[in-house]
């Protein structure tokens, strides 16, 4: 993990009287993306799983479905991936979190991820 003082140094203060962001959590993302290392951004795209968590859920409902931005992975990434595990049930790829794979295997099956539960 490298060394990051001048990004730390340049971030605003955070105090809770203050509601209001200076740039965006898109242009965050950018902006760390433009500064670190591959393997230290890796981790910074785990705070913004929550999107591509979103954006899973719209595209296996509608494929035509519009993505956050926010999100790290793209509708082609996610159609790669479901004609992957239609052949293949044992498919495995580093893009995409394990519960990725069980979680649409289920939702295509029309099962559920616990029994008895929807």
């Amino acid at each position: 993990m490298s060394k990051y003082y001048c990004l730390i140094a340049g971030l605003p203060e955070i105090r809770f009287e203050e509601y209001k962001l200076q740039v965006s959590l898109l242009e965050f993302k950018q902006i760390l993306t433009d500064n670190l290392d591959q393997k230290d951004f890796e981790l910074v795209t785990l705070f913004y799983r929550k999107f591509d968590n979103d954006n899973l859920l719209a595209f296996l409902k509608n494929p035509d479905s519009t993505f956050d931005p926010r999100g790290s992975i793209t509708a082609e990434a996610f159609t790669d991936l479901i004609f992957q595990l239609k052949d293949q049930e044992d498919y495995k790829d580093k893009r995409f979190p394990g519960y990725y794979l069980k979680f649409i295997l289920a939702y295509l099956n029309d099962q559920p991820l616990v029994p008895g539960l929807s």
